[in-house]
């Protein structure tokens, strides 16, 4: 049986497998749970689609803070608020990297056309996400993508206020998540932000961990992407300890980011089995 509560469809802009595809790594009885990067747009056809093939969906979303990334996963009823909430603020990235291209192209007029930047990576909703805006820009500067994308990001912070989706503070982001009715997650905690390499030391994974136990995070994703299992062990005793619910997940966007989803098969049956019962008990109570 796989649980994995964490990846990514091609609604994320790093993200490059369908919803099919991306279910096909799954079989009947498993649990899947789709968490795209500031978007719900995939989750309609994902349910539906896991739904028919006899996998249990649960639908999430990840968000991204000023120092760590908050999972959010809606086993109770979606509240409109919250619909309303994701369509303004979708509406609001799309015009956001379509004025920043703009600049962009100003600044570079060998650009590529805007519609041709949108078919670098295909997205369902048609946004430009950084990973297409970046190549854009590295084939038109003639720099490397990671050069690029550093650039698009440090122009998209400077933009001016009401022109982007604003950041959030963690502390933030948890109680509007609270306020949605759903469970607030604090994703791969050893993880460093803003792809710096090498991981957080455990020291500082657990002082972060407390001070968001404070703000009201109610579970851990205790293995991801290049968890090791002595971090699998300290993060499970920090659940225990705070009285947090356990997430695992492969963090997959495609066949270079992320492991496979099949390869949780091998986690320990004890921690499946918890992570699977908070999960259907979750469920359960809004049947």
């Amino acid at each position: 049986m796989i649980i994995d509560l964490h990846m990514h469809s091609h609604y994320s802009p790093d993200g490059r497998f369908s919803i099919p595809q991306l279910l096909d790594l799954f079989t009947k009885g498993d649990i899947a749970g789709l968490t795209d990067h500031e978007t719900i747009g995939g989750w309609q056809e994902f349910k539906a689609e896991a739904i028919s093939r006899g996998v249990q969906p649960v639908l999430g979303i990840e968000w991204f803070t000023q120092s760590c990334h908050i999972l959010a996963y809606f086993l109770n009823d979606v509240p409109n608020v919250f619909q309303q909430y994701m369509k303004v603020r979708r509406a609001k990235e799309k015009s956001c990297m379509s004025l920043l291209y703009k600049e962009f192209n100003k600044k570079y007029p060998q650009l590529k056309p805007y519609r041709e930047a949108l078919e670098l990576r295909d997205h369902p909703e048609k946004i430009l996400g950084l990973p297409a805006f970046a190549e854009a820009v590295s084939e038109a500067a003639k720099i490397n993508s990671e050069e690029a994308e550093k650039i698009v990001k440090k122009q998209k912070r400077a933009m001016p206020d009401g022109t982007r989706p604003e950041p959030f503070y963690p502390e933030e982001i948890i109680e509007m998540i609270t306020q949605w009715n759903a469970m607030p997650v604090l994703a791969h905690p050893y993880t460093r932000s803003k792809g710096k390499d090498g991981r957080r030391k455990k020291e500082n994974v657990e002082k972060r961990i407390k001070e968001l136990f404070n703000a009201g995070i109610k579970g851990i994703d205790v293995y991801s992407w290049n968890s090791s299992y002595e971090e699998l062990d300290h993060l499970l005793g920090l659940c225990d300890e705070l009285k947090l619910v356990p997430i695992i997940g492969s963090d997959f966007h495609h066949e270079t980011k992320g492991l496979n989803p099949k390869d949780l098969k091998g986690i320990d049956k004890t921690l499946k089995k918890r992570v699977e019962e908070w999960v259907r008990n979750g469920i359960a109570k809004t049947s």
